[in-house]
């Protein structure tokens, strides 16, 4: 019988990684967060004196104060999604790190926006998915959202893949193990109720743990995927050299040997 973790063991694989290393994984954290929070700030002062009727514009167009306002907020969010899809990618790196005992860097949080169109791409399609299976019923939005839930660290270790791949390949990763994600996610509900308590505040310094906690359920549901390929003997016959998507964390350098290339995980 196939031994799996519970959700007390990632909680301990968390809690070891921290050791020595909660200041700093609190100011990551602190900073993922706000990142995209600083964005919003408007200077309404602009928006009230803005008169259009009284502009000396030759084309007399009016446009209503209302719609300057939803427009500037619709940009906002636009902005917020871009920002926080690309720090939260460099933040799950920053956490896998954390787990592998790597001591990450905070300028981890910015290293992913020169991938920033594979990253939008990718979350805007979860948003899609999600918004699609919702339409039937909340349960199966509920179920696409656990389904790619592994997307950010999946970008953050291998930025090369095309997002379909990204997509693909968490789905087959939460395949039998969405309702581990959820008990894992569930068994912080007490330290939730206990920062309520304290009107949120108890949040900013809890926030670590269930992220690195997180990010110790990705390390064990993603080793299947590498592991087997780890301990590839060299290939000899042609059709053994075909490659599957799930293959896709591996670089083929030629028809004889199979490469293990950890800086560069793509086909």
């Amino acid at each position: 019988m196939e031994f799996k973790k519970l959700s007390s063991d990632f909680r301990s694989e968390a809690k070891f990684a921290l050791k020595g290393e909660y200041s700093k994984s609190l100011l990551a954290s602190l900073i993922a967060t706000v990142m995209g929070v600083q964005t919003t700030a408007i200077n309404f002062s602009l928006i009230i004196n803005f008169r259009t009727e009284e502009s000396t514009n030759p084309f007399p167009i009016v446009i209503p104060h209302e719609i300057i306002i939803l427009l500037i907020i619709i940009g906002c969010v636009v902005l917020l999604f871009i920002i926080g899809s690309i720090i939260s990618t460099g933040y799950a790196k920053y956490n896998l790190d954390l787990v592998n005992n790597n001591c990450p860097s905070i300028g981890l949080l910015f290293k992913y926006f020169k991938y920033a169109k594979k990253i939008i791409i990718a979350n805007l399609l979860i948003l899609l998915k999600v918004f699609l299976w919702s339409l039937l019923f909340i349960i199966p939005g509920i179920i696409a959202v656990y389904s790619y839930a592994m997307v950010p660290y999946i970008l953050a270790e291998n930025p090369n893949l095309s997002p379909k791949e990204v997509l693909d390949l968490s789905k087959k990763m939460m395949k039998g193990n969405k309702w581990r994600f959820f008990c894992l996610e569930f068994s912080f509900i007490g330290w939730s109720l206990l920062c309520i308590l304290t009107l949120g505040i108890g949040y900013v310094y809890l926030a670590p743990y269930p992220v690195a906690a997180n990010a110790c359920f990705y390390k064990d549901v993603s080793t299947e995927y590498w592991n087997p390929l780890m301990r590839a003997k060299p290939v000899t016959d042609k059709e053994d050299n075909i490659f599957n998507e799930e293959d896709i964390l591996f670089n083929k350098q030629d028809n004889k040997k199979v490469y293990y290339n950890s800086d560069d995980l793509r086909l």
